[in-house]
């Protein structure tokens, strides 16, 4: 199921960034150079093909003046999908912050102790740490987001959430934002049974309800839609969603026309 959604991410996000950018600048003359950290949330494989979630460190900076340029860092090494889906956070952020996104450059490094399955699902709070970084606003670092950002700025479906889910545990969250309608997953467990002298193997299904899951845990679990209600949540309600977050689609168009 994770790969099923990974793949879907992977070609979405390929086709995207296959379009073609104008050169020109839209704005001048923004000066800006800005930190933000916050922790992100992944999943990884076993050797018994089994899964575990992991958690990693995401800083980002954005610089400006700057020439639309994207730079990611990973350790250890991920995968390409990760780069599109990075450039995307930083067009919708620009879009957001209602600068440029070629006035400035967007850098990136994710930091972790384990290997992690590549894809864009952490796209989304890279999208809201640019973002704030752009609108010079502070992050709420209990919060924990999974969710892949669209060019609209929506909040596109993931796989793993209750392995990320303990992985944002392990990291002392008190918040964990999901995408919407995803507020159940479903898992798969490997039960092995001696029959005789043979092993049978099976794989069982079973639905996890997030939210009561995370209340056990102590954690809200919140579904959001989009990468606007993710930035008010995140900054503790300093930036308000408002009617005229409706024309990011109609400005996007714009960049990507």
């Amino acid at each position: 199921m994770i790969m099923v959604y990974r793949t879907c991410m992977i070609l979405t996000l390929l086709m995207l960034v296959t379009i073609s950018l104008p050169t020109h600048s839209l704005t001048y003359g923004y000066i800006l150079d800005e930190l933000r950290h916050v922790t992100i949330v992944a999943v990884s494989q076993l050797s018994n093909g089994s899964y575990i979630g992991v958690s990693a460190d995401l800083y980002v900076r954005v610089a400006c003046p700057g020439s639309g340029h994207v730079y990611v860092e990973t350790l250890p090494l991920s995968e390409i999908d990760l780069q599109a889906s990075t450039r995307i956070a930083a067009l919708v952020a620009s879009s957001i912050a209602n600068i440029s996104f070629y006035s400035c450059d967007f850098y990136a490094s994710i930091k972790s102790d384990s290997p992690i399955i590549g894809g864009p699902s952490a796209s989304g709070v890279t999208a809201v740490a640019f973002a704030a970084a752009l609108l010079r606003l502070p992050l709420n670092e209990s919060i924990v987001m999974t969710g892949m950002v669209l060019p609209d700025g929506s909040v596109g479906p993931v796989g793993g959430l209750k392995y990320k889910l303990d992985a944002a545990v392990s990291r002392g969250a008190k918040m964990f934002l999901v995408p919407y309608g995803q507020t159940k997953d479903t898992i798969y467990r490997i039960v092995s049974q001696r029959i005789g002298p043979s092993v049978i193997t099976r794989v069982i299904p079973e639905t996890i309800d997030l939210i009561s899951y995370g209340a056990q845990l102590n954690v809200s679990v919140v579904p959001i839609a989009n990468i606007f209600e993710a930035l008010e949540i995140f900054t503790n309600h300093m930036y308000k969603v408002t009617p005229t977050t409706s024309s990011l689609p109609n400005k996007l168009s714009n960049i990507y026309a």
